[in-house]
């Protein structure tokens, strides 16, 4: 086992300690340790030291360094119940995570005056870690804790995920620090565990230059389990654009072409891993980040249609900022500003069944003069026809609302969408709404008694104010019967009587119109 090397300065009401089982116990108040061996710090050579509670082991000094390391087969430990404060670099080069408590009391604090590291060949996880140091703590290995206290200095992720066990808001906590993310593969991250804790998480984030840009996660509803968040700054071209975990692909405006100059240079990957989860984020740039871009409001890019979705109504903003409320899907996130980088200005489309038809809305914040609007309906998903289309207003003020009413809905489930075409010819998409249409009221023929000796009745139910046309005739094809119906609320009864339209015999009775058909075999005795 390796031993601890140091000279001890005393106080009263101090006691250090080597017990039979090879623990080092720091019971007293205080022990401030210059180290005899200067090139080595402190070296737990798979040892034992137990920090007691409200005990203070200070490390300070040259090379004031804590190195945990197996020997002889066994993990080097730390039950830290106290605090213990540090100069160097922590190295953990052993297999058990260092501090053997990670949910209890126990403080690390990095207060050097030099920069510091997390080092070594293992993870480390601590109960709570606190950068207290202006020249900063990189991280050189992926790192856990269950809170940090950013006091002041960068703590730089390095590529490296930091890791936050504890899913109250409060165990982040900042009086001047702040976390560097910035690494354009989104490999510096931190990752938290919110589970279905509500309230506003904070990631402490900050620029290399030491802007302050917090990102707030502002859990409302649901599991959202472990969020994890990287953001890097990009040119002023909006490049790189993010590669991993989600590959972005422009930064287009709802023109076609590049919207860069109205974009925000820079970038958040917001990700989760549970099962569902509801969201206010609010995102922040630095000044020279949003330069001459105003009225900021945060959009997603969607992989799978690979563009940008329409940003999500009730967003907020101030020069630097922008909230959104009712977040549910994430992956990359961007700002931009009154020219967005979508394919269209599109606030919302929506599609609702009113009694036999379907009443679809949609509004749009700016255009372009010449678009042209068209509805397009499907059941398959696949196959599209197109309802009705609308000229576009071309007012580029917000606020231009649209109605447009399917009379001949399908009856069942089907599905719409709205195509925006530009005067260029370019069109682009909206999301595919569904609507539900009770089949009873979009078409159904019954007919009565049958067979019949004298009247024949024919009942036609559809959309209301629909006109179908009834033919009868006889198996050769002669036409004894032809009119036709107009429905109304509750349908209409067509009633033939056998004195008046038809001799004795064998009739096929056809029903046609609004692009639907109805055959039935009749009889008259």
């Amino acid at each position: 086992m390796g031993a601890l090397k140091f000279k001890i300065m005393r106080k009263k009401d101090m006691r250090f300690m080597l017990n039979s089982s090879g623990q080092v116990l720091i019971l007293g108040l205080l022990c401030i340790m210059p180290f005899m061996s200067v090139a080595q710090g402190i070296a737990n050579n798979g040892g034992k030291i137990v920090v007691g509670t409200g005990a203070y082991l200070t490390i300070a000094g040259n090379n004031a360094n804590l190195t945990n390391t197996t020997a002889a087969g066994t993990n080097g430990s730390i039950d830290n119940n106290g605090a213990i404060t540090l100069a160097g670099t922590l190295t953990n080069n052993a297999g058990n995570n260092v501090f053997i408590n990670p949910n209890g009391i126990g403080d690390v604090v990095f207060t050097g005056t030099t920069g510091q590291a997390v080092a070594g060949s293992a993870l480390t996880v601590f109960e709570r870690f606190i950068v207290n140091n202006a020249a900063g703590l990189t991280l050189q290995q992926n790192t856990v804790t269950n809170a940090l206290s950013l006091t002041q200095g960068p703590l730089l992720l390095n590529g490296r995920s930091l890791t936050i066990t504890n899913n109250n808001p409060a165990a982040v906590s900042r009086t001047a620090g702040y976390v560097v993310s910035e690494q354009t593969n989104n490999s510096g991250k931190v990752i938290w565990n919110m589970g279905s804790t509500t309230g506003a998480h904070i990631f402490p984030f900050g620029t290399v230059a030491g802007s302050y840009i917090p990102f707030t996660f502002n859990l409302t509803a649901g599991t959202i389990g472990n969020v994890t968040v990287a953001t890097y700054p990009s040119n002023a071209a909006n490049q790189p654009y993010p590669v991993t975990p989600n590959a972005v692909t422009n930064v287009n405006g709802w023109d076609g072409k590049d919207n860069s100059a109205n974009t925000v240079d820079r970038f958040w990957q917001i990700d989760k891993d549970g099962i569902s989860g509801t969201a206010t984020l609010t995102f922040t740039a630095t000044t020279a980040e949003v330069g001459a871009v105003t009225l900021l409001r945060a959009q997603r890019w969607n992989s799978a249609r690979q563009l940008w979705d329409i940003p999500l109504p009730g967003q907020s903003n101030t020069a630097n900022t922008a909230m959104v409320p009712g977040v549910t899907n994430f992956s990359p996130w961007t700002l931009s500003g009154n020219n967005s980088p979508l394919p269209a200005e599109l606030v919302h489309f929506s599609a609702a069944v009113n009694q036999s038809w379907v009443d679809l809305h949609w509004q749009t914040a700016a255009e372009t003069a010449g678009s042209i609007f068209a509805i397009e309906r499907t059941r398959d998903l696949v196959h599209y026809e197109s309802v009705a289309a609308v000229k576009g207003s071309g007012n580029i003020q917000p606020a231009n609302l649209y109605k447009v009413q399917d009379k001949k809905p399908h009856g069942g489930l089907s599905y719409y969408r709205l195509k925006q075409t530009k005067a260029n010819q370019k069109s682009t998409y909206s999301e595919v709404v569904a609507v539900n249409v009770a089949e009873k009221t979009v078409f159904a023929v019954q007919v009565y008694p049958n067979p019949t000796e004298e009247i024949l009745n024919i009942s036609i139910s559809g959309t209301n104010n629909q006109e179908y046309l009834v033919v009868l005739t006889d198996l050769v094809g002669q036409r004894y019967y032809m009119g036709k119906v107009i429905t109304g609320k509750a349908g209409q009864t067509l009633q033939l009587t056998k004195t008046q339209h038809f001799p004795p015999g064998v009739f096929l009775l056809s029903v046609t119109g609004n692009g639907h058909f109805f055959s039935k075999k009749v009889v008259v005795k």
